[in-house]
C-alpha cells in the first residue's frame, strides 16, 4: 500500500461500543492516576515541615555508630541470604485474617 491509497475497516455497533468504552476507560485510568499523584504530592509537601526541619530528630553526626549499623544491615542480608527467612504472602496474611474474625479468635 502507498501513500494514495486508503483502508477501510468495518466495526459493527457492538465493536465501536466496545471499542470506545475502553478507550474511555484508559483515559479515566490516566486522568485518576494524575490526579492521585497530584492530590499525593500536593498533601506530602503540606504535611512536611519547612527547611531542613526533617532532620532534627537524627541527633549529631555520629560516623561510629552509623557504620556500625551499617555493619549490622549488611550481616543481617547475608544471614538472610545463607538462611532465608518464611514470607508469607500479604494475600495469605488476609485471608488468615478473615478466617480468623470469621472464627471470633482476635480479641476486640
Amino acid at each position: 500500500m502507498n501513500d494514495t491509497e486508503t483502508m477501510t475497516t468495518t466495526f459493527s455497533q457492538s465493536e465501536f461500543e466496545a471499542f470506545v468504552r475502553e478507550s474511555v476507560r484508559q483515559e479515566m485510568k490516566v486522568l485518576v492516576r494524575q490526579m492521585v499523584r497530584e492530590e499525593l504530592a500536593y498533601l506530602l509537601k503540606a504535611s512536611l515541615p519547612p527547611g531542613g526541619e526533617l532532620w532534627d530528630n537524627e541527633g549529631s553526626d555520629d560516623p561510629e555508630g552509623d557504620e556500625e549499623l551499617l555493619n549490622e544491615v549488611l550481616e543481617q542480608i547475608e544471614r538472610e541470604k545463607t538462611n532465608p527467612a518464611t514470607r508469607i504472602p500479604w494475600k495469605q496474611v488476609k485471608a488468615e485474617l478473615a478466617r480468623a474474625e470469621a472464627a471470633g479468635e482476635l480479641p476486640d
